[in-house]
Protein backbone atom coordinates (compact mmCIF):
# COMPACT_ATOMS: atom_id res chain seq x y z
CA UNK A 1 0.00 0.00 0.00
CA UNK A 2 1.54 3.30 -0.99
CA UNK A 3 1.59 6.23 1.39
CA UNK A 4 -1.18 8.77 0.85
CA UNK A 5 -0.05 12.11 -0.50
CA UNK A 6 -1.36 14.52 -3.05
CA UNK A 7 1.03 16.89 -4.70
CA UNK A 8 0.56 19.10 -7.69
CA UNK A 9 3.69 18.83 -9.77
CA UNK A 10 2.82 21.54 -12.24
CA UNK A 11 0.19 24.19 -11.59
CA UNK A 12 -3.41 23.23 -12.29
CA UNK A 13 -6.06 25.13 -14.19
CA UNK A 14 -6.76 28.73 -13.16
CA UNK A 15 -10.25 29.71 -11.94
CA UNK A 16 -12.52 31.51 -14.41
CA UNK A 17 -16.03 32.99 -14.49
CA UNK A 18 -18.49 31.40 -12.09
CA UNK A 19 -22.17 30.91 -12.52
CA UNK A 20 -24.34 29.29 -9.95
CA UNK A 21 -24.59 30.05 -6.27
CA UNK A 22 -26.54 32.90 -4.75
CA UNK A 23 -24.66 34.82 -2.06
CA UNK A 24 -25.57 33.69 1.47
CA UNK A 25 -24.99 35.61 4.64
CA UNK A 26 -22.15 35.19 7.09
CA UNK A 27 -23.63 32.04 8.61
CA UNK A 28 -22.91 28.97 6.46
CA UNK A 29 -25.86 27.22 4.86
CA UNK A 30 -25.59 23.46 5.43
CA UNK A 31 -27.71 20.83 3.68
CA UNK A 32 -25.79 17.61 4.42
CA UNK A 33 -23.16 16.11 6.67
CA UNK A 34 -19.59 15.31 5.68
CA UNK A 35 -19.35 11.65 4.67
CA UNK A 36 -16.92 9.52 6.67
CA UNK A 37 -13.46 8.89 5.24
CA UNK A 38 -11.59 5.59 5.08
CA UNK A 39 -7.91 4.95 5.67
CA UNK A 40 -7.10 1.93 3.51
CA UNK A 41 -7.12 2.02 -0.29
CA UNK A 42 -5.12 1.55 -3.43
CA UNK A 43 -4.58 4.52 -5.77
CA UNK A 44 -7.09 4.50 -8.64
CA UNK A 45 -6.06 3.97 -12.26
CA UNK A 46 -9.50 3.81 -13.87
CA UNK A 47 -12.64 5.94 -13.49
CA UNK A 48 -16.30 5.34 -14.30
CA UNK A 49 -17.05 7.92 -16.98
CA UNK A 50 -20.51 6.46 -17.59
CA UNK A 51 -21.71 7.39 -14.10
CA UNK A 52 -20.34 10.87 -13.53
CA UNK A 53 -21.90 13.32 -11.08
CA UNK A 54 -22.45 16.98 -11.96
CA UNK A 55 -21.04 19.30 -9.28
CA UNK A 56 -23.26 22.18 -10.33
CA UNK A 57 -22.42 24.26 -7.27
CA UNK A 58 -18.81 24.41 -8.45
CA UNK A 59 -19.61 25.34 -12.07
CA UNK A 60 -17.34 28.11 -13.29
CA UNK A 61 -14.39 26.92 -11.23
CA UNK A 62 -11.40 25.02 -12.56
CA UNK A 63 -9.59 24.40 -9.29
CA UNK A 64 -10.49 22.57 -6.10
CA UNK A 65 -9.48 20.06 -3.42
CA UNK A 66 -10.90 16.57 -2.91
CA UNK A 67 -11.00 15.45 0.72
CA UNK A 68 -12.63 12.07 1.23
CA UNK A 69 -15.99 12.34 -0.53
CA UNK A 70 -16.12 16.11 -0.17
CA UNK A 71 -15.00 18.63 -2.81
CA UNK A 72 -13.86 22.09 -1.70
CA UNK A 73 -13.46 25.04 -4.04
CA UNK A 74 -13.78 28.84 -4.14
CA UNK A 75 -15.73 30.67 -6.81
CA UNK A 76 -14.87 34.12 -8.13
CA UNK A 77 -17.53 35.63 -5.88
CA UNK A 78 -15.23 34.64 -3.01
CA UNK A 79 -17.54 31.89 -1.76
CA UNK A 80 -15.88 28.86 -0.16
CA UNK A 81 -17.94 25.79 -1.14
CA UNK A 82 -18.15 22.13 -0.12
CA UNK A 83 -20.04 19.52 -2.13
CA UNK A 84 -20.79 15.81 -1.66
CA UNK A 85 -19.32 14.22 -4.80
CA UNK A 86 -21.65 11.21 -4.60
CA UNK A 87 -24.76 13.33 -5.11
CA UNK A 88 -23.48 16.71 -6.27
CA UNK A 89 -25.36 18.24 -3.34
CA UNK A 90 -23.90 21.38 -1.78
CA UNK A 91 -23.02 20.74 1.86
CA UNK A 92 -22.25 24.34 2.78
CA UNK A 93 -21.09 27.65 1.32
CA UNK A 94 -19.51 30.51 3.27
CA UNK A 95 -18.02 33.89 2.23
CA UNK A 96 -14.23 34.06 2.23
CA UNK A 97 -14.32 37.58 3.68
CA UNK A 98 -16.69 39.66 5.73
CA UNK A 99 -19.34 41.58 3.85
CA UNK A 100 -18.00 44.81 2.35
CA UNK A 101 -14.32 43.88 2.55
CA UNK A 102 -13.99 43.83 -1.26
CA UNK A 103 -16.25 44.08 -4.27
CA UNK A 104 -17.84 40.84 -5.45
CA UNK A 105 -15.71 39.07 -8.01
CA UNK A 106 -12.48 40.87 -7.03
CA UNK A 107 -10.68 37.92 -5.43
CA UNK A 108 -8.14 35.96 -7.48
CA UNK A 109 -5.55 33.20 -7.10
CA UNK A 110 -7.47 30.95 -4.68
CA UNK A 111 -5.32 28.39 -2.87
CA UNK A 112 -6.76 25.70 -0.58
CA UNK A 113 -5.36 23.04 1.76
CA UNK A 114 -7.07 20.84 4.35
CA UNK A 115 -6.20 19.14 7.62
CA UNK A 116 -8.29 16.89 9.85
CA UNK A 117 -10.62 19.67 10.97
CA UNK A 118 -10.41 22.67 8.67
CA UNK A 119 -10.23 23.78 5.06
CA UNK A 120 -7.96 26.81 4.65
CA UNK A 121 -8.59 29.17 1.73
CA UNK A 122 -6.32 32.06 0.72
CA UNK A 123 -6.96 34.52 -2.09
CA UNK A 124 -5.84 38.00 -3.15
CA UNK A 125 -7.34 41.16 -4.58
CA UNK A 126 -5.74 44.30 -6.00
CA UNK A 127 -7.24 47.60 -4.81
CA UNK A 128 -7.06 50.57 -7.22
CA UNK A 129 -3.96 52.74 -7.57
CA UNK A 130 -0.67 51.99 -5.85
CA UNK A 131 -2.26 50.32 -2.82
CA UNK A 132 -0.54 47.07 -1.78
CA UNK A 133 -2.26 43.83 -2.67
CA UNK A 134 -4.80 42.61 -0.12
CA UNK A 135 -4.62 38.94 0.89
CA UNK A 136 -7.27 37.08 2.90
CA UNK A 137 -7.03 33.71 4.63
CA UNK A 138 -10.02 31.92 6.17
CA UNK A 139 -10.23 28.69 8.18
CA UNK A 140 -13.59 26.91 7.83
CA UNK A 141 -14.78 23.94 9.84
CA UNK A 142 -14.91 21.13 7.28
CA UNK A 143 -18.13 19.65 8.66
CA UNK A 144 -20.20 22.82 9.01
CA UNK A 145 -18.46 25.59 7.06
CA UNK A 146 -18.44 27.75 10.18
CA UNK A 147 -15.59 30.29 10.13
CA UNK A 148 -13.06 29.39 12.84
CA UNK A 149 -10.85 32.42 12.18
CA UNK A 150 -9.74 34.87 9.51
CA UNK A 151 -6.31 36.39 8.94
CA UNK A 152 -5.03 39.17 6.67
CA UNK A 153 -1.27 38.84 6.01
CA UNK A 154 0.61 42.12 5.84
CA UNK A 155 1.73 43.24 2.37
CA UNK A 156 3.88 46.21 1.38
CA UNK A 157 3.81 45.94 -2.41
CA UNK A 158 1.64 44.82 -5.29
CA UNK A 159 1.68 41.13 -6.19
CA UNK A 160 1.29 39.94 -9.76
CA UNK A 161 -2.10 38.22 -9.85
CA UNK A 162 -2.02 37.30 -13.56
CA UNK A 163 -1.55 33.60 -14.33
CA UNK A 164 -0.88 32.91 -10.67
CA UNK A 165 -1.25 29.15 -11.16
CA UNK A 166 1.81 29.34 -13.40
CA UNK A 167 3.66 31.90 -11.27
CA UNK A 168 2.36 31.52 -7.70
CA UNK A 169 2.96 34.37 -5.27
CA UNK A 170 2.19 32.45 -2.09
CA UNK A 171 2.11 28.93 -0.67
CA UNK A 172 0.10 27.23 2.08
CA UNK A 173 1.35 24.11 3.88
CA UNK A 174 -0.19 22.20 6.78
CA UNK A 175 2.65 21.18 9.12
CA UNK A 176 2.92 19.48 12.51
CA UNK A 177 3.42 22.93 14.09
CA UNK A 178 0.60 24.76 12.34
CA UNK A 179 -0.26 26.41 9.03
CA UNK A 180 2.74 27.76 7.09
CA UNK A 181 2.26 30.82 4.86
CA UNK A 182 5.07 31.80 2.48
CA UNK A 183 5.09 34.86 0.19
CA UNK A 184 7.12 36.62 -2.48
CA UNK A 185 5.78 40.02 -3.52
CA UNK A 186 6.61 41.86 -6.75
CA UNK A 187 9.53 43.71 -5.11
CA UNK A 188 11.22 40.36 -4.50
CA UNK A 189 11.05 40.67 -0.70
CA UNK A 190 10.19 37.24 0.72
CA UNK A 191 8.66 36.38 4.07
CA UNK A 192 6.90 33.53 5.81
CA UNK A 193 4.73 33.05 8.89
CA UNK A 194 3.58 30.08 10.95
CA UNK A 195 0.05 30.26 12.37
CA UNK A 196 -1.34 28.18 15.23
CA UNK A 197 -4.77 26.54 15.36
CA UNK A 198 -6.39 29.85 16.36
CA UNK A 199 -4.81 31.83 13.51
CA UNK A 200 -2.25 33.57 15.75
CA UNK A 201 1.28 34.09 14.42
CA UNK A 202 3.85 31.81 16.09
CA UNK A 203 6.85 33.18 14.20
CA UNK A 204 7.83 35.35 11.23
CA UNK A 205 10.94 35.23 9.00
CA UNK A 206 12.11 37.36 6.08
CA UNK A 207 12.66 34.33 3.86
CA UNK A 208 10.48 32.07 1.79
CA UNK A 209 9.95 28.78 3.62
CA UNK A 210 9.03 25.38 2.19
CA UNK A 211 7.98 22.40 4.30
CA UNK A 212 6.31 19.02 4.28
CA UNK A 213 3.40 17.95 6.46
CA UNK A 214 5.41 15.55 8.63
CA UNK A 215 8.88 17.04 9.18
CA UNK A 216 10.15 19.09 12.12
CA UNK A 217 12.38 21.15 9.79
CA UNK A 218 11.87 22.83 6.43
CA UNK A 219 14.08 24.98 4.19
CA UNK A 220 14.34 28.77 4.11
CA UNK A 221 15.49 30.60 0.96
CA UNK A 222 16.62 34.22 0.51
CA UNK A 223 16.45 35.66 -2.07
CA UNK A 224 14.26 33.41 -4.15
CA UNK A 225 15.04 34.98 -7.51
CA UNK A 226 17.93 36.54 -9.43
CA UNK A 227 20.40 38.44 -7.27
CA UNK A 228 22.48 41.52 -8.18
CA UNK A 229 26.06 40.90 -9.20
CA UNK A 230 25.73 37.14 -9.24
CA UNK A 231 25.42 36.82 -5.45
CA UNK A 232 24.62 33.23 -4.50
CA UNK A 233 21.28 32.33 -3.06
CA UNK A 234 21.22 31.57 0.67
CA UNK A 235 19.54 28.37 1.78
CA UNK A 236 19.14 27.17 5.36
CA UNK A 237 17.28 24.51 7.23
CA UNK A 238 14.65 26.06 9.52
CA UNK A 239 13.05 24.78 12.73
CA UNK A 240 9.31 24.84 12.02
CA UNK A 241 8.43 25.03 15.72
CA UNK A 242 10.45 28.21 16.38
CA UNK A 243 11.38 29.75 13.01
CA UNK A 244 15.06 29.54 13.99
CA UNK A 245 17.44 29.18 11.04
CA UNK A 246 19.73 26.15 11.17
CA UNK A 247 22.44 24.79 8.89
CA UNK A 248 23.47 26.68 5.77
CA UNK A 249 23.04 24.18 2.97
CA UNK A 250 26.15 23.81 0.80
CA UNK A 251 26.01 24.80 -2.88
CA UNK A 252 27.77 23.24 -5.84
CA UNK A 253 30.82 25.49 -5.53
CA UNK A 254 30.29 27.29 -8.82
CA UNK A 255 30.29 31.03 -9.48
CA UNK A 256 26.57 31.69 -9.64
CA UNK A 257 25.19 33.75 -12.51
CA UNK A 258 21.52 33.18 -11.78
CA UNK A 259 19.78 31.06 -9.17
CA UNK A 260 16.12 30.94 -10.16
CA UNK A 261 15.12 27.75 -8.42
CA UNK A 262 15.61 26.20 -5.00
CA UNK A 263 12.72 24.01 -3.97
CA UNK A 264 11.80 21.31 -1.53
CA UNK A 265 10.71 18.28 -3.54
CA UNK A 266 9.27 16.44 -0.53
CA UNK A 267 10.41 13.82 1.93
CA UNK A 268 12.14 10.49 1.34
CA UNK A 269 12.25 8.36 4.46
CA UNK A 270 13.64 10.57 7.21
CA UNK A 271 15.15 13.15 4.87
CA UNK A 272 13.98 16.28 3.09
CA UNK A 273 14.90 16.28 -0.60
CA UNK A 274 16.13 19.71 -1.76
CA UNK A 275 16.54 20.43 -5.48
CA UNK A 276 18.72 23.38 -6.40
CA UNK A 277 19.13 24.64 -9.97
CA UNK A 278 21.84 27.10 -11.02
CA UNK A 279 22.59 28.59 -14.40
CA UNK A 280 26.29 29.03 -13.84
CA UNK A 281 29.59 30.27 -15.18
CA UNK A 282 32.90 28.81 -14.07
CA UNK A 283 35.05 31.90 -14.63
CA UNK A 284 34.34 35.66 -14.78
CA UNK A 285 35.16 35.83 -18.51
CA UNK A 286 32.53 33.30 -19.55
CA UNK A 287 29.42 34.54 -21.37
CA UNK A 288 26.38 34.12 -19.08
CA UNK A 289 24.00 33.94 -22.07
CA UNK A 290 23.07 30.32 -22.60
CA UNK A 291 25.10 29.19 -19.59
CA UNK A 292 24.44 25.55 -18.67
CA UNK A 293 22.05 24.45 -15.98
CA UNK A 294 23.42 22.52 -13.05
CA UNK A 295 20.82 20.70 -10.97
CA UNK A 296 21.79 19.11 -7.68
CA UNK A 297 19.80 17.05 -5.18
CA UNK A 298 20.70 17.39 -1.49
CA UNK A 299 19.16 15.49 1.43
CA UNK A 300 18.59 17.08 4.84
CA UNK A 301 17.42 15.37 8.03
CA UNK A 302 13.72 16.09 8.56
CA UNK A 303 14.15 15.77 12.34
CA UNK A 304 17.40 17.73 12.96
CA UNK A 305 17.81 19.98 9.90
CA UNK A 306 21.39 18.79 9.37
CA UNK A 307 22.59 18.23 5.82
CA UNK A 308 23.44 14.61 5.16
CA UNK A 309 27.16 13.95 4.62
CA UNK A 310 26.64 12.14 1.34
CA UNK A 311 27.69 14.27 -1.67
CA UNK A 312 24.96 15.98 -3.75
CA UNK A 313 23.52 14.07 -6.71
CA UNK A 314 23.49 15.83 -10.08
CA UNK A 315 20.76 15.26 -12.66
CA UNK A 316 20.61 15.45 -16.43
CA UNK A 317 19.19 17.20 -18.34
CA UNK A 318 18.17 19.49 -15.46
CA UNK A 319 16.42 22.82 -15.89
CA UNK A 320 13.30 21.37 -14.27
CA UNK A 321 10.14 23.40 -13.81
CA UNK A 322 9.30 21.33 -10.72
CA UNK A 323 10.33 18.13 -8.96
CA UNK A 324 8.36 16.07 -6.44
CA UNK A 325 9.25 12.98 -4.44
CA UNK A 326 7.30 10.05 -5.89
CA UNK A 327 8.85 7.30 -3.74
CA UNK A 328 11.78 6.76 -1.39
CA UNK A 329 14.00 6.18 -4.41
CA UNK A 330 12.77 8.52 -7.14
CA UNK A 331 11.52 11.98 -8.09
CA UNK A 332 9.08 13.03 -10.78
CA UNK A 333 10.35 16.17 -12.52
CA UNK A 334 8.70 18.20 -15.26
CA UNK A 335 10.14 20.48 -17.92
CA UNK A 336 8.95 22.29 -21.05
CA UNK A 337 12.35 22.29 -22.76
CA UNK A 338 11.98 22.84 -26.54
CA UNK A 339 8.28 23.50 -26.02
CA UNK A 340 7.42 19.86 -25.27
CA UNK A 341 6.08 19.34 -21.73
CA UNK A 342 7.66 16.15 -20.41
CA UNK A 343 7.66 14.30 -17.10
CA UNK A 344 10.78 12.40 -16.04
CA UNK A 345 11.42 9.78 -13.40
CA UNK A 346 14.73 10.70 -11.73
CA UNK A 347 16.75 8.42 -9.43
CA UNK A 348 17.55 9.86 -6.01
CA UNK A 349 20.61 7.62 -5.83
CA UNK A 350 22.47 8.85 -8.90
CA UNK A 351 20.30 11.43 -10.70
CA UNK A 352 19.82 9.24 -13.76
CA UNK A 353 16.65 9.35 -15.83
CA UNK A 354 14.47 6.30 -15.16
CA UNK A 355 11.72 7.03 -17.69
CA UNK A 356 10.13 9.97 -19.52
CA UNK A 357 6.64 10.73 -20.80
CA UNK A 358 5.54 13.71 -22.92
CA UNK A 359 2.16 15.26 -22.21
CA UNK A 360 -0.13 17.87 -23.73
CA UNK A 361 1.21 21.38 -24.38
CA UNK A 362 -0.71 24.45 -23.29
CA UNK A 363 -3.63 25.46 -25.49
CA UNK A 364 -4.29 28.67 -23.58
CA UNK A 365 -2.24 30.75 -21.14
CA UNK A 366 -5.00 30.32 -18.57
CA UNK A 367 -4.88 26.53 -18.90
CA UNK A 368 -1.26 25.46 -18.39
CA UNK A 369 -0.22 21.91 -19.15
CA UNK A 370 -0.35 19.99 -15.90
CA UNK A 371 0.24 16.61 -14.38
CA UNK A 372 -0.85 15.59 -10.92
CA UNK A 373 0.97 13.12 -8.67
CA UNK A 374 -1.18 11.12 -6.27
CA UNK A 375 0.16 8.25 -4.20
CA UNK A 376 2.77 7.18 -6.72
CA UNK A 377 0.58 7.54 -9.81
CA UNK A 378 0.89 10.39 -12.31
CA UNK A 379 -2.31 11.70 -13.93
CA UNK A 380 -2.32 13.87 -17.04
CA UNK A 381 -3.35 14.29 -20.68
CA UNK A 382 -1.31 13.24 -23.73
CA UNK A 383 -0.77 15.44 -26.77
CA UNK A 384 -3.48 13.48 -28.62
CA UNK A 385 -6.03 14.47 -25.98
CA UNK A 386 -6.19 11.08 -24.28
CA UNK A 387 -5.79 11.07 -20.51
CA UNK A 388 -3.26 8.76 -18.91
CA UNK A 389 -2.45 7.20 -15.53
CA UNK A 390 1.24 6.34 -15.17
CA UNK A 391 2.92 4.24 -12.48
CA UNK A 392 5.95 6.28 -11.43
CA UNK A 393 7.73 3.18 -10.12
CA UNK A 394 8.04 1.79 -13.65
CA UNK A 395 7.05 4.55 -16.07
CA UNK A 396 4.33 2.27 -17.46
CA UNK A 397 0.98 3.75 -18.47
CA UNK A 398 -1.68 1.78 -16.58
CA UNK A 399 -4.73 3.28 -18.22
CA UNK A 400 -5.72 5.66 -21.01
CA UNK A 401 -9.16 7.20 -21.31
CA UNK A 402 -11.10 10.19 -22.55
CA UNK A 403 -11.76 12.35 -19.50
CA UNK A 404 -10.52 15.97 -19.73
CA UNK A 405 -7.84 17.61 -17.61
CA UNK A 406 -8.57 16.93 -13.98
CA UNK A 407 -8.73 19.51 -11.21
CA UNK A 408 -8.27 17.04 -8.32
CA UNK A 409 -7.95 13.31 -7.69
CA UNK A 410 -8.00 11.04 -4.64
CA UNK A 411 -8.76 7.42 -3.78
CA UNK A 412 -12.49 7.85 -4.45
CA UNK A 413 -12.38 9.47 -7.89
CA UNK A 414 -11.49 12.58 -9.86
CA UNK A 415 -12.99 16.01 -10.40
CA UNK A 416 -12.69 17.69 -13.78
CA UNK A 417 -13.98 20.74 -15.61
CA UNK A 418 -15.31 20.95 -19.17
CA UNK A 419 -16.80 23.78 -21.18
CA UNK A 420 -20.52 23.78 -21.88
CA UNK A 421 -22.06 23.59 -25.36
CA UNK A 422 -21.33 27.27 -25.97
CA UNK A 423 -17.67 26.90 -25.04
CA UNK A 424 -17.98 29.96 -22.79
CA UNK A 425 -18.70 28.52 -19.36
CA UNK A 426 -17.14 25.79 -17.25
CA UNK A 427 -19.00 22.82 -15.81
CA UNK A 428 -17.59 20.77 -12.93
CA UNK A 429 -17.99 16.97 -12.79
CA UNK A 430 -16.83 14.02 -10.67
CA UNK A 431 -16.14 10.46 -11.84
CA UNK A 432 -15.87 7.62 -9.27
CA UNK A 433 -12.81 5.43 -9.22
CA UNK A 434 -13.21 1.83 -10.39
CA UNK A 435 -11.71 -0.54 -7.84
Amino acid sequence: MRRNHLIVVAALIAGMILGGCSAPGETPQSTASIPPSVTGYDPPSRFDLMNTVRLAGADGTTQGVLDGLGYFTMDNKAMVIDLDVRTGQMIWHTPLVRSGMAASGAWKCPLQVVDDNFVYTMAATQPPGDTPTTIALTANDKATGQVAWRYAPATTAQFSLDYCDVNPVYQLTVTKTGLLLSFTDSSGDPYAEMLDTSGAVIWHTDNTVQATSEAAFGIAVNPPYNTPGGSPVKVWSIDLATGQLGDVLADAGFMITYTPDVFLAGQSGGNLVVVRQDEVIRSPGDNPDGAPWVTQITQVSASTGHQQPTPPVFTAPGGWDACTVASDTALVCTTQDKGIPTAFGVSLADGKTLWQHAYAPATDLLIPPAVTLFDGYLYGVDADGKSFVLDTATGNVLASDSYPRLTAVNQYGLAFAVTDSTGAAWQCWWAPAIS
